[in-house]
């Protein structure tokens, strides 16, 4: 299974009933417009879900699911993100250990099966990419002598990644960022100017 850490309060309740909840979303769509600046980002979603199961006792995981996620940036910040089969889902148990009962055990799961990106500024392209069957675990351990601390083991595994760039891909992201930053002062001072018309 696929599993993220979430964090919640213990649930003291033995008797407490089991319940689930879920959403599915399909066929989401948005267009972001970033102005001259930037451009247009558009977000095309086909099917994605979010499921979160309370069992009862001390015992909850969440799950999450992204069947296709795209990002097409059209201006002068053009490029596709792509990213297929993407999951999660996480786990957290509350021992029956009154000495240590506010510390759960926590699991964690991350795997995307690819993820593909092109990404260009001022219409030169920078970046090409693409990562294949990424999985991410990490999980805490108990020691129930109560001896020794918790452990926590994480691991990491990638089948193949495939990375081309141009020389210029580090001033090309620092063009991106000044640029946000830019973006952010003048919105800023487009709203304080606003208000001082407002008082007027």
């Amino acid at each position: 299974q696929r599993q993220m850490c979430i964090r919640d309060r213990p649930i003291h309740n033995e008797s407490q009933l089991p319940w689930c909840f879920t959403l599915i979303f399909t066929n989401v769509k948005g267009d972001i417009d970033l102005g001259p600046s930037l451009g247009l980002i558009s977000l095309r979603l086909s099917r994605t879900w979010l499921a979160t199961d309370h069992f009862s006792g001390k015992r909850q995981i969440l799950h999450a699911f992204v069947d296709d996620l795209l990002l097409i940036s059209e201006g002068r910040l053009s490029g596709v993100v792509n990213i297929d089969g993407a999951s999660w889902v996480s786990e957290v148990i509350w021992l029956q250990d009154s000495k240590r009962d506010n510390i759960p055990l926590v699991a964690l799961s991350l795997n995307t099966d690819k993820i593909e990106i092109k990404a260009a500024f001022d219409y030169h392209m920078f970046l090409i990419g693409t990562v294949n069957n990424i999985l991410f675990q990490l999980h805490s351990e108990r020691d129930m002598v109560g001896v020794a601390p918790d452990l926590l083991k994480v691991s990491f595994s990638c089948e193949e990644i495939k990375l081309c760039s141009t020389a210029l891909v580090a001033a090309n992201i620092l063009d991106i960022y000044n640029t946000i930053i830019r973006m952010r002062q003048d919105t800023k001072i487009s709203y304080i100017e606003t208000l001082k018309d407002s008082n007027m």
